[in-house]
């Protein structure tokens, strides 16, 4: 078994991503935390690992930030047979700000939905 060895929590969302020094088509957000992100992009995608890129991320979310950019540091990449996933580690970026606002309600909606989940648990037995 293998285990992810993570200094800060990633959240399962998705939202549009453009970063169009690397594909012209919107990628879509995989998952995120205040350190870096998961990119699918829908195409194959040539990434030089040695670049910084702007990466403009977009939440369908009700009440979320407006977008923001972040910078973002290819970590890995994996290549499947329409697609592309990117791993990027954010730098300092002129978006930060607005990434933690937008974690700290990913933050609370999962807590809100663990809450749910034991509550529910707990009326059925």
């Amino acid at each position: 078994m293998q285990f992810e060895q993570r200094k800060d929590e990633r959240f399962d969302d998705i939202g549009r991503v453009d970063a169009p020094e690397l594909c012209v088509f919107p990628g879509v957000l995989v998952d995120i935390s205040m350190l870096g992100c998961r990119i699918r992009f829908p195409a194959s995608v040539s990434v030089d690992m040695d670049s910084d890129f702007d990466l403009k991320i977009t939440s369908p979310r009700k009440g979320s930030a407006q977008s923001f950019t972040l910078i973002g540091h290819p970590r890995w990449i994996k290549e499947e047979e329409n697609s592309t996933e990117v791993g990027f580690r954010f730098l300092r970026s002129p978006g930060s700000r607005l990434l933690y606002k937008y974690i700290e309600k990913l933050a609370m909606a999962a807590a809100e939905y663990e809450e749910e989940e034991m509550y529910s648990l707990c009326m059925t037995v």
